[in-house]
């Protein structure tokens, strides 16, 4: 095998296991009514784990997702208070 290919084949290998990695460490969502309105507008603009590791009351959610839609998220209006209530839900603080 030349240089070039085994060079090319060791990149391949590392880009592939660096994906594969990165998908399985993302978080996960539980499920529930909002689940995918969050896996699918909040993460437009960053990841999940972002989310997962925010833990706040209703009215700090309402505040975020008040934020996020200044920026642009596109949610429609009576998408927001599933949104709010799911990560209220599974993302309040802890106990």
């Amino acid at each position: 095998m030349s240089w070039f290919k085994a060079t090319l084949w060791f990149w391949v290998t590392v880009a592939t296991a660096a994906v594969a990695f990165s998908a399985a460490q993302e978080a996960k969502l539980p499920d529930g009514e909002g689940k995918d309105l969050v896996a699918d507008r909040c993460t437009i603009c960053h990841s999940l784990d972002r989310i997962v590791e925010t833990r706040t009351s209703k009215a700090g959610w309402e505040g975020i997702v008040k934020q996020m839609l200044a920026e642009g998220v596109p949610l429609e209006s009576e998408e927001i208070p599933v949104v709010v209530n799911y990560l209220a839900k599974n993302f309040g603080p802890r106990n």
